[in-house]
């Protein structure tokens, strides 16, 4: 049986830190490690659900949100 290789320059407490930031919003620990596009990846989707019910408050709920998103002319300001 041969020993398992640790990848060369990721210390036992780096990893644990990304894996903990990634915990928070996935895509930090990527991020954190200097891996952009991966980060950007991950956290693509909970960030469009955040921002969608982020929308959804200021509009003051899903109703008005789909009656402003249907109204002809009402998006252009």
């Amino acid at each position: 049986m041969t020993p398992v290789r640790r990848r060369q320059g990721l210390h036992p407490r780096k990893l644990l830190r990304a894996t903990l930031l990634t915990l928070l919003l996935p895509g930090l620990g990527h991020w954190q490690r200097g891996d952009q596009r991966h980060a950007l990846l991950f956290a693509a989707f909970p960030l469009a659900i955040a921002g969608f019910a982020l929308v959804t408050l200021i509009v003051g709920g899903t109703a008005p949100l789909v009656i402003l998103l249907v109204t002809p002319g009402a998006l252009l300001l």
